[in-house]
């Protein structure tokens, strides 16, 4: 199965070369991914959840240690949540190393 990732360009030459670095997100420590294009181009151009992202770029990884996300029971929105996937990663162990998937490439912007 393809997932797809969305970030800045800035980052796109060393996460081909080098595969991510993890970072915090709603569940944990890791990577986070969409289930299908679609998603990741509307995230993208919002700009992610924090508007933050000025000039994404979408990247396609295959992996089979990428898991479907599951939300808090809490939540109110756990539909925002229905095509998100992740990579877990340690924070301790983690934090300075890059995690590169079977695949990686370039999907789109």
């Amino acid at each position: 199965m393809s997932y797809y990732h969305v970030t800045e360009r800035d980052n796109l030459e060393s996460i081909l070369s080098k595969g991510f670095l993890g970072n915090w997100g709603d569940v944990g420590f890791g990577v986070y991914f969409f289930d299908n294009i679609l998603s990741a181009n509307n995230y993208a151009k919002k700009g992610g959840w924090d508007k933050k992202i000025k000039e994404p770029v979408i990247l396609m990884v295959d992996d089979n240690e990428i898991e479907k996300l599951i939300p808090e029971t809490s939540w109110d929105n756990k539909d925002d949540y229905l095509a998100i996937y992740w990579f877990e990663m340690n924070e301790d162990e983690d934090e300075e190393n890059y995690w590169k998937p079977s695949f990686l490439s370039k999907a789109g912007s």
